[in-house]
């Protein structure tokens, strides 16, 4: 079985679906392009990293599709068949976006009109979200798995920083576009730093609206106890530093259900506080592994709170944490269930 893969930026480095993806294509002697979604159906090479794959790209996948069996896109939402071209091989696409929260009043048409239209033009559908994928088959899309996101686990947890000084949360799902700032929680967790002395935040960024992160860190007086990386960095050496990892969405549009570097943090021992308006955030609800709260500066406020006294007890929120990557996330499993969907894609 041999899979093309397709995503719009093929960064493992940065990239949770990029990381995926060198996972799944390790296994299915796989190809990747990278979609410039600029030219819509115009497709363009992408230079393999150091670490990632080495195989053959090229400039148009209607070209290599002798080489392949299958095709498998991975999107952050329903906008796929203007990027399929003239693809002939069965098509698989993963949606890796939250879906619109359900607004009152608002026709469920709306809402299911571009999954049922992806559905046509593509085998099967996936998204990361179990409750996702039960509404979408009760509205009448039959072709859809949910596969949540796999991570390896950590052969140890991470030893703890010392607790009696600062507390320190690590964030990594910086934004692309300068509205993120706020879907991201990215203000409500600058208002909480502001709001308490104790604690410091690390931010791991892209870069991208770097001047205006600055300007709102200024604004608070807070330089002093923000950091920002905007380098390329193992996540590892940076949890080793932290208390604790953050992802305090405000909404499921255009974010990740469960953040890559929360699962990072988990698997690794590390608590999160996850906002509650993200499918992660109802796992550790009902769970554990860390706290989920509202997104505004008050609920992460709250929500380190609660992990300061937690942590009398370092080795129960660490074997939590743990115990939550490897139930819920499992590479493993991850793995072996998109192997099984593949098999069913071309039959």
């Amino acid at each position: 079985m041999k899979v093309l893969y397709h995503i719009f930026s093929y960064e493992p480095h940065w990239e949770a679906a990029a990381k995926e993806i060198a996972l799944l294509a390790a296994r299915t002697d796989g190809g990747i392009h990278e979609i410039d979604h600029l030219a819509e159906k115009k497709y363009r090479a992408i230079a393999p990293v150091a670490w990632a794959l080495r195989r053959r790209h090229s400039q148009e996948p209607e070209q290599d599709e002798e080489m392949y069996d299958l095709h498998h896109f991975f999107l952050p939402d329903t906008q796929a068949p203007k990027y399929f071209g003239k693809l002939e091989k069965p098509r698989l696409v993963t949606i890796t976006g939250g879906a619109p929260p359900e607004q009152p009043g608002k026709s469920s048409k709306t809402f299911i009109e571009p999954y049922l239209q992806l559905g046509n033009r593509a085998k099967h559908l996936v998204v990361a979200e179990p409750e996702l994928a039960s509404r979408l088959r009760r509205m009448g899309l039959e072709r859809i798995s949910a596969i949540r996101p796999g991570i390896g686990i950590a052969p140890a947890p991470l030893p703890v920083p010392p607790l009696d000084g600062p507390f320190r949360l690590c964030f990594a799902s910086s934004p692309f576009a300068l509205f993120q700032m706020e879907t991201r929680g990215i203000i409500a967790l600058l208002n909480a730093c502001a709001t308490d002395e104790n604690l410091e935040l690390v931010l791991v960024w892209r870069k991208r609206v770097k001047r205006k992160l600055l300007e709102e860190i200024r604004k608070r007086g807070i330089e002093d106890r923000v950091e920002v990386i905007d380098s390329i960095v193992d996540i590892y050496d940076i949890l080793m530093r932290c208390h604790a990892v953050t992802a305090p969405f405000t909404t499921p549009e255009h974010n990740m259900p469960y953040p890559r570097s929360c699962l990072e943090g988990l698997s690794a021992g590390r608590p999160v506080i996850v906002s509650d308006r993200i499918a992660l955030g109802k796992v550790i609800a009902e769970e554990g592994g860390g706290v989920t709260v509202p997104p505004t500066g008050e609920g992460i406020f709250s929500g380190v709170e609660q992990l300061r006294a937690e942590y009398e007890d370092r080795d129960a929120v660490a074997e939590s944490a743990r115990e939550i990557a490897s139930r819920f996330f499992g590479l493993d499993e991850f793995l072996d269930t998109y192997a099984r969907l593949y098999e069913e894609c071309v039959s």
